[in-house]
């Protein structure tokens, strides 16, 4: 009877426990309201302007737009320029299907090598190869301001003939009196010689003036040797001189044109052969700086008024008001027309013939014939 009584009491106990146990629980603790939070550079952000958010959810929010995977687009509705070449959807696409230097018109690539490059630093690409400067070789790239540091394109005259480059230029190749039409040259010994002076240098050992021929005897020859023909005449084929020496001061008188025009054109020396009063000795006359002018009976006839004008005293041009060569003027107007004259002045026009002009000629010793020409 007693055990009974003593589990009653201890079944009661437990039921009178088990009940402060469900009235004595603990309360649930709410979690902490988050009023802020830090960028990745240390700055605090209130939780309105997303200072709480959590991952790419923070991307939404101005403050995080820097963070880490914020600026990587996964999409095609958001690339932008060549981002979006990776999609299908912009096969085709102008921007993406461009190739080399096509390329560069788009602003997307204006900062790769290819197109910002500048001057010869863009011949390294293959693209440019084929562009004037790049595929210029020797002189010819002189013309371009990318080659104007080049020491290739900084000589001047004769100095560049040092250069391989300039071998085969006619200034360069040239050779003996050839060069002399050439001003790099009109200094040069075989260039400033006249006459038999020349006969010094190889190049003229074998021009007739230069080849020797047996000299006469002196009673042989006439006394008084002939005078070398100067300017045309009826058999004469002698050159008119450059410079007569006259009261005008005037050049090449007859040629179409004032003084020696630029239209003349430069000749080789000119010999001939001229037989004293015996007929038993020979002497070579040799006419050097030779030109070849155009020339017409209108303007031989006005040049001769001109210096008849000069020789009387007149020194002004008509239209200095000297009466004397607008009479000169006038007369070449109603013969020839306006039109004829005013070519001529200007070395232009039509012309009868050309006349030669040439520096005072040289005599050469007395030979017993002509040299060979």
């Amino acid at each position: 009877m007693a055990k009974i009584i003593h589990l009653l009491l201890l079944g009661l106990g437990l039921l009178v426990l088990g009940s402060l146990v469900i009235y004595a629980q603990v309360p649930t603790v709410p979690e902490p309201t988050c009023v802020g939070g830090f960028t990745i550079s240390g700055e605090y952000i209130p939780r309105e302007q997303g200072g709480c958010c959590k991952g790419l959810d923070c991307c939404q929010y101005e403050a995080f737009k820097n963070n880490p995977g914020c600026n990587e687009c996964k999409t095609v509705d958001c690339c932008k320029g060549l981002d979006c070449c990776k999609y299908a959807s912009y096969n085709g696409h102008p921007l993406c299907s461009c190739k080399g230097i096509e390329c560069c018109k788009y602003d997307e690539y204006s900062n790769t090598p290819l197109c910002s490059c500048s001057g010869l630093d863009c011949c390294q690409f293959e693209e440019n190869k084929n562009s004037p400067f790049c595929s210029c070789e020797g002189a010819d790239c002189c013309i371009y301001q990318e080659y104007s540091g080049d020491p290739s394109c900084q000589c001047t005259g004769i100095e560049c003939c040092e250069l391989e480059q300039y071998k085969d230029f006619p200034l360069c190749s040239c050779t003996g009196k050839d060069c002399c039409r050439y001003e790099e040259y009109e200094n040069t010994p075989d260039c400033k010689c006249s006459g038999i002076e020349c006969c010094q240098y190889e190049e003229f050992k074998d021009t007739p003036l230069c080849i020797v021929s047996p000299t006469p005897d002196e009673d042989e020859c006439a006394p008084i040797p002939p005078e070398c023909p100067i300017g045309g005449g009826p058999g004469v084929s002698a050159p008119m001189l450059l410079d007569p020496a006259i009261a005008s001061e005037s050049k090449c008188r007859g040629a179409c044109g004032p003084d020696c025009p630029k239209s003349c054109e430069e000749m080789e020396d000119k010999t001939i052969c001229m037989p004293d009063s015996k007929g038993k000795c020979f002497y070579v006359c040799t006419y050097s700086n030779v030109l070849s002018c155009g020339a017409h009976d209108g303007c031989e006839t006005h040049d001769d008024c001109y210096d008849a004008c000069a020789a009387q005293g007149e020194d002004r041009m008509c239209y200095l008001a000297g009466l004397c060569h607008c009479a000169c003027d006038l007369g070449c107007y109603f013969k020839y027309g306006p039109g004829s004259c005013w070519d001529w002045m200007n070395g232009n026009g039509d012309t009868q013939r050309h006349q030669l002009y040439s520096s005072p000629p040289l005599r050469s010793e007395p030979l017993k014939a002509c040299p060979p020409t």
